[in-house]
């Protein structure tokens, strides 16, 4: 199955530290201990490694997420990520490079393998190679007891969901919110793809949907949404998408950005990073700023974020769906963006 989403590339200054202590609140932006959720901590590097540990943990105690990033402010995962249990034990394995994930393994509470997965990174555009098709080989599945639904890639998957930390169900597990244990699928796998008909939707809604496949390749799909409406299509899952493309939203930006007269006459440069949230309309919302140099490119950066053209919303089980996205705007004397 392939899944298509967009790749903004963010950079961050590289700083040497010892140790650091972040506070973050349930929608991951940053706050102070008092009013946290959680906290990650991130030390290194060491000696001869380009590599920060971090450790995530909920305010109470209990530890969330274990792993390495190659910064230590943005992470950039690298190598092998842990996710547990309330109980501690481990709910998922990662192994990622340059923040992609290479494969993952879930396991079930009590301990015992659930699902083995691998992926495989395809630039659709050379013109374009932000924009990559990522496909996945589900290798391993097996049921809470430890009896094997596929092996070496074939036979039959059926979907086992249920989040690591009830803590973060709404916010870690997609912007809707939807919980991922009342989820269901099913269907059929050949080498490590789906193939016939595959079954799923959401337990005690009238979400439901049956897609067709040919070994990976998706080849129609019928939905119904929450509110019981039809949909007919032809992509799995979409990306939300700016007239034109991402180069467009790009050159729009560059076109529209007016660098502050102030920060022109003080020599202000650097980098806003701001995310917002294409909604299932097309348009933009939930504006934040991550980071920014000035209060003045900030309100610049949200301004022409506020006046952009609509998107075509994202897409699964050809429902619109929200969105996220985080972009760094530059600001450099001579080259606005």
């Amino acid at each position: 199955m392939k899944h298509l989403f967009l790749i903004l590339l963010l950079f961050s200054v590289y700083n040497s530290i010892a140790q650091q202590t972040t506070y973050f609140k349930r929608d991951r932006q940053k706050t102070t201990q008092d009013s946290a959720l959680y906290s990650r901590t991130v030390t290194g590097p060491e000696a001869g490694s380009n590599l920060y540990l971090f450790i995530e943990k909920f305010i109470t105690g209990e530890v969330y997420c274990t792993g390495a990033s190659t910064k230590p402010n943005d992470m950039v995962l690298e190598g092998e990520c842990t996710e547990y249990y309330l109980s501690g034990k481990k709910a998922s394995i990662v192994i990622y490079k340059a923040n992609r994930k290479l494969k993952e393994t879930l396991y079930f509470p009590n301990g015992n393998v659930y699902l083995v997965k691998e992926y495989n990174y395809l630039v659709k555009d050379p013109a374009n190679p932000q924009q990559v098709s990522v496909e996945d080989a589900i290798i391993t599945c097996n049921d809470s007891t430890g009896k094997a639904l596929i092996i070496n890639g074939n036979r039959w998957f059926t979907a086992y969901r249920q989040p690591p930390n009830p803590k973060f169900a709404k916010s870690f597990f997609g912007i809707d919110g939807i919980k991922a244990n009342d989820n269901y699928e099913e269907g059929a796998v050949k080498n490590g793809k789906h193939d016939g008909q595959w079954k799923g939707g959401e337990k005690g809604t009238t979400f439901a949907y049956i897609e067709n496949y040919d070994n990976g390749t998706f080849l129609s799909g019928n939905s119904t949404d929450k509110f019981g409406k039809q949909y007919t299509y032809k992509v799995a899952e979409a990306s939300a998408e700016y007239p034109g493309g991402v180069l467009n939203f790009y050159n729009y930006i560059g076109r529209s950005v007016k660098y502050p007269a102030d920060d022109r006459r003080s020599n202000v440069q650097g980098k806003v990073y701001a995310t917002f949230v294409i909604d299932k309309d097309g348009s933009l919302t939930d504006f934040k700023i991550l980071r920014t140099p000035s209060t003045a490119m900030a309100e610049e950066t949200l301004r022409v974020l506020k006046e952009s053209p609509q998107w075509k919303p994202a897409e699964q089980h050809g429902i619109p769906v929200r969105q996220q996205f985080t972009i760094p705007v530059t600001f450099t004397l001579g080259n606005k963006f």
